[in-house]
């Protein structure tokens, strides 16, 4: 029999290793980690909610809603337990199911827009462009200093071909991100792109350079295209 302190430190170890392979995105091997975790301390709520995070990644909805399921029942759900609800039942095409939870998260959640951004995102998946940026920008609302909230609304603007408004939201996650290259290098992408939608050649070259150095190379097709 394996003591219990042991068991803590051996579950501990898979979980540190789950977590690397899960910024490699190595989706997989984060499962085999966390199963192992699971193995040794089968009363982790934590250990369930990375799972069900990793299976929504893997696209195995029907999975990550019975793990997010046991993750609740095992711990003190949080907002974010029922937030992975919301988007996992609209993953499942079961949208009445996905809006409540979105409603449930947001009135017990201590930081409302987190939610207001996920829900932001969905309304616009469904085409439901005026309640997406009903939602992000109550997000902002809430948080100013909200940059991912910026970011979503830059990107809902760009996807629907308005250019001009989106620039202001890109630059503005471009000057307070400093910390979070892929972020800032995506936020540069957009941007180059929507100066290029609007005549403005020579600064969206200089946007996707700077995306290339903060390491998105994809960039590097946008200006071998345009550029050279």
């Amino acid at each position: 029999m394996i003591p219990g302190s042991c068991k803590v430190k051996r579950s501990e170890m898979q979980e540190v290793r789950s977590d690397i392979e899960y910024k490699l995105g190595n989706f997989d091997l984060v499962i085999e980690h966390l199963d192992k975790a699971i193995e040794l301390m089968p009363t982790n709520s934590r250990l369930y909610f990375k799972k069900a995070n990793c299976l929504i990644s893997l696209k195995k909805f029907q999975k990550a809603l019975k793990v997010i399921n046991q993750s609740i029942e095992l711990g003190e759900p949080t907002d974010l337990h029922y937030l992975k609800k919301a988007e996992i039942f609209l993953e499942l095409d079961q949208k009445d199911s996905s809006f409540f939870y979105y409603d449930f998260s947001i009135r017990i959640s201590k930081k409302p827009e987190r939610v207001y951004e996920s829900r932001a995102k969905s309304n616009f998946k469904l085409g439901f462009i005026d309640f997406a940026l009903s939602d992000i920008n109550k997000a902002i609302q809430i948080n100013p200093g909200y940059i991912e909230g910026y970011n979503t609304r830059g990107e809902i603007y760009y996807d629907s071909s308005e250019y001009e408004k989106a620039i202001p939201d890109f630059s503005y996650v471009i000057e307070n991100s400093i910390d979070d290259k892929v972020l800032t290098g995506s936020a540069f992408v957009h941007r180059g792109g929507s100066y290029l939608k609007t005549g403005k050649l020579k600064l969206a070259c200089e946007d996707w350079k700077m995306a290339v150095e903060l390491g998105m190379n994809q960039a590097t097709v946008l200006i071998d295209d345009f550029c050279n």
